[in-house]
C-alpha cells in the first residue's frame, strides 16, 4: 500500500478507542501535527516528555501516541518558558506529531480498565455504567476474586506492576469482589460502594477520600497512577500493530523506554 498518513492512523485508533466516547472534560485526538503528513513510525508512551520525543527522532518515528494528553487545559501561548509550551515547541521543531487517547481508551474494550482488571485476576469483569444516556459512564470494572486474601492480592499486584502497593485493608481480609479503576479513580468510590465491593483498587486517590471510603466500609488499594496504566500502553503496542497489519499498513510501532516516575 502507498504512504500511510497520520489521518489513517487516527482512523485506526478510532476503531480501538473511539474519540467520541471520551469524557466531556477531556482532550483527545491529534493534539500537535499535520494529519496529512506521511507516517515514518509510531512511538507509544503513557506520557510525552523530552526523552520520548528524542527517542522518536532517534528511531525515525514522526508520530507519538500517548495515553495522557499533553494539552489538557487551554493555553494562551507556546513558548519554551512553560513545561507544556516547551514540549509543543520541541514536537513542532522536530516534525513529530502527537496523538492522545485518554478517557476513551480507559473505557474501551481491551483498554486501560480492562487491562487492570486482568492484572488483578478478576473473573468475569463487568463494565460499570452510570446510565445508558451518559457518555461519560463506563469507568471501572467489577469482578470476583474467589476469596483471595489482601496480602496475597498485594503480592500478586506488586509482582505485576513491579512496584509497591499500599492498602487500608488488613492483610488477612478475604476479598471476593473487587472494583477497579485505573489512574485517578476517586470519582468511582460511590460506584464501588453501590456494588458492594470488598475492596476498591485504583492508581491514586486522596487521603481524605480514602478515609471517607474506609468510614463507609470500603477498603482501598493503591498501585500508583503510572503503574496502574502502563501495562495498558504495553498491550496497545500489540493491539495497534495487529490493526495496522489487518489493513496492510507497513508502519513500525515501538514502545518508548519505561521510566518509573516515583522511585
Amino acid at each position: 500500500m502507498g504512504n500511510v498518513k497520520i489521518k489513517d492512523i487516527r482512523a485506526v485508533m478510532n476503531e480501538i478507542a473511539p474519540e467520541n466516547t471520551a469524557a466531556d472534560f477531556d482532550n483527545v485526538g491529534l493534539l500537535v501535527g499535520d494529519e496529512n503528513a506521511t507516517v515514518t513510525g509510531i512511538v507509544l508512551a503513557l506520557d510525552v516528555d523530552e526523552a520520548v520525543i528524542d527517542f522518536a527522532v532517534q528511531n525515525g518515528c514522526n508520530l507519538i501516541i500517548t495515553h495522557h494528553p499533553l494539552i489538557f487545559s487551554p493555553i494562551k501561548s507556546v513558548t519554551t518558558s512553560t513545561p507544556v509550551g516547551l514540549l509543543v515547541y520541541k514536537l513542532i521543531s522536530s516534525s513529530v506529531s502527537l496523538y492522545s487517547a485518554h478517557t476513551n481508551f480507559d473505557k474501551a474494550e481491551g483498554g486501560v480498565d480492562d487491562v487492570l482488571a486482568d492484572m488483578i485476576g478478576m473473573k468475569n469483569p463487568v463494565r460499570v455504567d452510570d446510565d445508558g444516556e451518559d457518555k461519560n459512564s463506563g469507568f471501572g470494572r467489577i469482578g470476583t476474586l474467589d476469596g483471595i486474601s489482601v496480602g496475597e492480592l498485594k503480592k500478586r499486584l506488586s509482582e505485576k506492576i513491579k512496584g509497591n502497593v499500599i492498602t487500608t485493608a488488613d492483610e488477612n481480609k478475604i476479598i471476593n469482589t473487587a472494583f477497579s479503576c485505573a489512574g485517578a479513580g476517586g470519582s468511582c468510590i460511590e460506584k464501588a460502594i453501590k456494588h458492594k465491593a470488598d475492596i476498591f483498587i485504583t492508581g491514586e486517590i486522596g487521603y481524605h477520600a480514602s478515609l471517607d471510603a474506609k468510614r463507609m466500609g470500603l477498603d482501598v488499594m493503591l498501585l500508583s497512577h503510572q503503574l496502574s496504566e502502563q501495562e495498558a500502553v504495553n498491550v496497545l503496542n500489540n493491539t495497534l500493530q495487529n490493526h495496522l497489519k489487518g489493513v496492510k499498513y507497513n508502519v513500525r510501532v515501538i514502545l518508548a523506554p519505561f521510566r518509573p516516575f516515583w522511585n
